[in-house]
């Protein structure tokens, strides 16, 4: 069972992106700093709107694509290079925009096929949402989630009523989830991609929430990063921003800083807590 308080809580779960028309949400460093977890989503609960969704979901075929069988056209790298050109930045944004538009946003790792009912509830203060994973058939997968002005969308299958949809024939099955999305420019090269990155402007390409066990007796505590970022392969190039949350109201403040291990691409989150009359180091 996932429970999601308010549409802040579930964007920390999902490690702060969705992908609707891709968006992503900027270190809330300012609400944070020294403020208690719970305090801050309090705070926050006034300004947050969740959406509700009812779906039955049945899964019937997963595709796992690995990025070294995807071929890049030389018609889509002549685009982006014809793009980059352009001697005014809003125009490079706006050929590059033009480009996903004919080529796609993103390309997903894994691919499921299936089919599904979703019912869309919007504009609630909190949503909750519940999961039960079930067996249908041999192959299938079917996950129910119970929430509460409703848009019914149908995909894949064939619709029976509001709560059942048959998938029998593989004729009717729809592409129903993407997992592992990524930039439909990290196929590019290296090089070619910095460059399109540069164009954008900066951007954030990772965030998370981690929590993390620190012991009063411990002088420091570190994070290793390197492994959630090794994915990224200009790292060194990246800016990493780091804030603290803490679960509990008590005396002790902390600080953090980033430092890296041997080398610029193993990067790591040194945690400290600052000394005080109470609580010296």
């Amino acid at each position: 069972m996932v429970e999601c308080n308010n549409e802040f809580e579930e964007l920390c779960t999902r490690n702060f992106i969705t992908f609707e028309k891709t968006s992503s949400i900027l270190p809330w460093v300012s609400v944070f700093f020294r403020v208690n977890r719970e305090v801050s989503l309090k705070k926050l609960e006034n300004y947050q709107k969740a959406i509700n969704y009812t779906y039955i979901e049945v899964r019937k075929m997963r595709i796992d694509i690995s990025k070294k069988n995807i071929c890049v056209t030389c018609e889509f790298k002549n685009d982006v290079e014809e793009a980059l050109k352009e001697n005014a930045q809003d125009k490079r944004v706006e050929k590059l925009k033009k480009i996903t538009e004919k080529y796609g946003y993103f390309y997903a790792s894994t691919i499921y096929f299936g089919g599904a009912i979703v019912e869309k509830k919007r504009n609630i203060q909190h949503s909750k949402i519940n999961k039960l994973d079930m067996t249908a058939e041999i192959g299938s997968q079917i996950k129910f989630g119970n929430n509460t002005e409703f848009d019914l969308t149908i995909k894949g299958g064939i619709f029976q009523n509001t709560v059942s949809v048959i998938v029998n024939d593989p004729e009717t099955w729809d592409i129903i989830e993407y997992h592992s999305i990524h930039s439909i420019f990290s196929l590019l090269e290296n090089d070619l991609q910095m460059k399109v990155l540069e164009a954008l402007g900066k951007r954030i390409l990772r965030a998370n929430v981690d929590e993390i066990a620190y012991f009063t007796n411990s002088e420091y505590v570190i994070h290793d990063l390197a492994s959630q970022l090794d994915d990224i392969p200009n790292i060194k190039d990246c800016q990493i921003f780091t804030t603290i949350m803490k679960d509990q109201i008590d005396e002790h403040t902390f600080s953090t800083y980033v430092s890296y291990y041997s080398s610029f691409d193993k990067p790591m989150i040194v945690i400290n807590r600052v000394p005080s009359k109470k609580r010296p180091k």
